[in-house]
């Protein structure tokens, strides 16, 4: 066991002092106790070997008992690194009779672990020989921790140093630290440019006030200030404008200093200049933009376009800002787009496009279609934006188209029945004449016989002339617009019935001498069929080509289900229909309007893959 009171007196034996044997006795088990039971690690080593040991030592080095680690040498549990002559140093240890000084080891414990010690060593006698005792202290966690403390800031340094946010520390003003950011921002690459001078070398004199009221007010509430905008000054002297927010800090030794984060908006200002000029442009180009569109905001109108004003009949500009957007629609339809305004505001989705009459500003309503979104961000308000069409033209090209249609209809039909009464008429009136001629004129009923018959044969001329191509006016027209005039037309059905109408136009198509509204009847009447082909939804594409720089190529095709080749070739003939409710009647009427243009209209189809109508004209006049 430890003997404590020989460091007392160091190299004198306890036997010299028989009258303190037994208070000695007592002290010894008080210091074994002691020693046993302190959680710091104790050890004893004599002439090279551990002698003694105490639990916490026993833990430390990783055994399970005393006896694994009495009479061994303390060397194998050093650190390579670490082991020295332990004879030649306790023989010089024992002869300076003093402790040591703390000396930081590392130890291999038993389960091959290296953990690192601090050890104090202090010279005693231990049961009469001279030895060495070892106050131990695992110190491997606070090492780690100082590591990890060590890292961390050089990691943060690291972090800080190549941060692309510019920083500055300064104390009392004097700037002691700058990142590589701020050295680019101020355009040098010396640090000790920088670093030394006062803050207000590089701050603008429109700034300076700022800059010292925020500094104040951060040593006032302790508290981070938000980003404002200065403008600094370059070592070149060119101005910076920035945005700077300041925190006060202390380090551990409890000195205070000011992090300041520099965020150029040089860049961000130039953007938003231009932005501002992209808006202006913007703005310009819905201003005059031939499509109507009106802004409302909670009911109210707040911005109308030229067109729209037109549209509206607006006897001066902005006429109708400021009133309820519900005086500019019917009675009648009021509801109705008020419950669509309300769906827009729940979503970003785009409404389809709704017929409605609008009351102009003369009191006149007209017949529009209107399609609305939301807009987050009009002059900073949250808003409804509509598009207008105006539908007045539209539906009197119609009313043509159908009109047109049912003429021709009634003339085929007229064309039928002249030609089914003309072939018996004629033999009746021949027999007729030929009974007159044997019989003589005596008989005046035969007169009148004839003089019906030529009657009748009056009204199957009527029928006949009625038949005839009506009288048509050719012109030069350009085909896409008359294409795109009538996908206008029928654009709402398609979308009803989930059909989309895509379009290939190629460049420079030339015009062509046609009668426009004949050709709007034909393409009517092909792309309402490719629409009713398809109940269910599909796609509809239009190409327009040059041929050969003499015929125009218009294909349209669509994704229903075929027409089968046993009936393909009896489309168009009078009558014939694979509709329920079809005459048969329309692409005949087709076929003679192209024909009479001097072109050419063939079907091809394959079943579940679709059909596709090519329509050939000539470029040039006819």
């Amino acid at each position: 066991m430890v003997d404590y009171m020989n460091r007392v007196n160091y190299g004198r034996r306890y036997e010299d002092h028989p009258d303190l044997d037994g208070r000695i006795n007592l002290s010894r088990e008080q210091h074994q106790s002691l020693v046993e039971l302190s959680p710091e690690p104790i050890v004893v080593y004599c002439e090279n070997r551990i002698v003694y040991i105490n639990p916490a030592g026993v833990i430390m080095i990783g055994a399970q008992q005393k006896a694994e680690i009495i009479g061994k040498d303390i060397r194998q549990f050093l650190h390579p690194d670490h082991r020295v002559d332990l004879e030649d140093v306790q023989k010089r240890f024992l002869e300076n009779g003093t402790p040591s000084g703390l000396v930081e080891l590392e130890l291999i414990r038993m389960d091959g672990l290296t953990i690192t010690v601090e050890v104090r060593a202090i010279p005693l006698i231990y049961k009469g020989e001279p030895a060495i005792q070892f106050l131990c202290r695992n110190i491997t966690e606070q090492r780690k921790f100082e590591q990890s403390l060590i890292e961390g800031e050089q990691r943060f340094r690291r972090m800080l140093q190549y941060s692309p946010q510019a920083t500055v520390i300064h104390i009392d003003g004097i700037i002691t630290y700058v990142n590589d950011a701020t050295m680019k921002l101020i355009q040098t690459d010396n640090e000790d440019s920088i670093v030394g001078k006062s803050i207000y070398e590089f701050i603008h004199m429109d700034s300076t006030q700022t800059a010292r009221e925020r500094i104040i007010q951060l040593k006032s509430n302790k508290e981070p200030n938000d980003y404002i905008e200065y403008k600094l000054v370059g070592l070149d002297g060119s101005i910076i404008e920035v945005e700077i927010s300041s925190v006060e800090v202390r380090n551990l030794k409890g000195e205070s200093f000011i992090q300041s984060v520099i965020r150029d908006i040089t860049e961000r200002r130039k953007e938003e200049q231009s932005l501002r000029e992209s808006a202006h442009t913007y703005e310009k180009l819905i201003e005059f933009l031939p499509e109507p569109i009106v802004v409302s905001d909670q009911g109210v109108i707040i911005y109308m376009n030229v067109t729209a004003e037109k549209l509206t009949r607006t006897v001066s500009p902005k006429q109708l800002i400021g009133r309820n957007v519900a005086d500019l629609f019917h009675p009648d339809d009021y509801e109705q787009s008020q419950k669509i305004m309300d769906e827009v505001m729940q979503n970003d989705s785009l409404s389809p496009f709704t017929e409605t009459k609008v009351i102009c500003c003369d009191g006149e309503y007209i017949d529009v279609e209107i399609s609305s979104i939301r807009i987050h961000n009009f002059m900073g308000r949250m808003a409804i934006l509509s598009v207008l069409r105006d539908l007045t033209q539209r539906k009197h090209s119609q009313e043509i188209l159908i009109k047109s249609e049912k003429l021709s209809v009634i003339g085929q039909l007229a064309a039928g029945v002249a030609h089914e009464i003309r072939n018996p008429l004629t033999v009746l009136r021949g027999f007729t004449q030929l009974l007159q001629k044997e019989l003589g004129k005596d008989h005046s009923h035969l007169s009148t016989m004839l003089s019906e018959l030529d009657r009748i044969n009056d009204i199957v001329n009527e029928f006949m002339t009625l038949a005839k191509p009506q009288f048509v006016q050719f012109h030069s027209n350009h085909i896409c617009e008359i294409l795109n005039s009538v996908i206008s037309i029928l654009e709402t059905q398609a979308i009803l019935v989930n059909v989309y109408i895509t379009c290939d136009y190629a460049e420079q198509i030339p015009k062509i001498h046609c009668d426009e509204n004949q050709l709007k009847q034909v393409f009517i009447n092909v792309i309402k069929n490719a629409i009713e082909s398809m109940p269910f939804g599909g796609e509809i594409n239009i190409l327009v080509e040059l041929m050969n720089d003499q015929h125009l190529l218009i294909r349209i095709s669509d994704q229903g289900p075929g027409i089968p080749q046993a009936i393909i070739q009896k489309i168009g003939e009078p009558f014939f229909t694979t509709k329920e409710n079809g005459t048969g009647l329309g692409l005949m009427i087709c076929q003679r309007i192209i024909e009479a243009h001097q072109g050419t209209l063939s079907i091809t189809s394959r079943e579940n893959k679709g059909t596709t109508i090519d329509i050939l004209l000539p470029v040039g006049s006819i």
